[in-house]
């Protein structure tokens, strides 16, 4: 059995490959460096990020997680799936209901969930076996990159106000494909 320390950090390897959104508008290349900046310091501060990277630097430090510490985040764990997807529903409900679907761009949907549902398993299968990963590890790190993409996405996005329907879209069908895919990969896996 794996240490709760060992499964965080596989959790936050396979969730480490973010998916961008490109801009609609075309970027000068006056704009290109402050793009970049924006871009770096959004991401330094963020807090999916810096909570990935300190839960990996506490992994590697090799101090055991308190047990109070444990059981709480497990208690917050087991609720947190239930009132995303709750909420998520209520606003996507509130959307439709206010007249404001049909933004959903098919083009973009597709990259998004090939990209999150094909390509991030094979490179988490490519990546675990030139690191050599048993095969158990290496089972988990795919099942775990071939999951929907988590309801942050259209958090984050519902926050910046960017592609929100998009997210929001990519979010359900992501889940709704998973049901397909994920039996398949554990079948290939074995």
């Amino acid at each position: 059995q794996s240490s709760p320390k060992m499964r965080l950090m596989m959790c936050g390897i396979t969730k480490m490959f973010p998916s961008f959104i490109s801009p609609s508008h075309p970027i000068s290349s006056k704009s290109s460096n402050a793009l970049l900046r924006t871009v770096a310091v959004t991401l330094i501060t963020n807090p999916v990020v810096l909570s990935t990277a300190f839960g990996a630097l506490f992994y590697l430090s090799g101090m055991p997680v308190p047990v109070f510490l444990e059981s709480a985040c497990r208690a917050l764990g087991n609720s947190v799936m239930p009132c995303a997807l709750v909420s998520l529903g209520i606003v996507m409900g509130a959307r439709l209901r206010g007249g404001q679907g049909g933004r959903f761009r098919l083009g973009r949907q597709a990259v998004i969930l090939i990209g999150k549902q094909l390509v991030q398993p094979a490179i988490a299968w490519f990546a675990l076996t030139m690191l050599g990963a048993e095969a158990l590890w290496r089972s988990m790190g795919v099942l775990l990159a071939a999951m929907p993409i988590g309801t942050m996405a259209y958090a984050m996005s519902d926050s910046y106000k960017v592609a929100e329907d998009d997210a929001a879209a990519a979010v359900i069908a992501s889940t709704l494909i998973s049901l397909l895919l994920m039996p398949l990969l554990a079948m290939f896996m074995k």
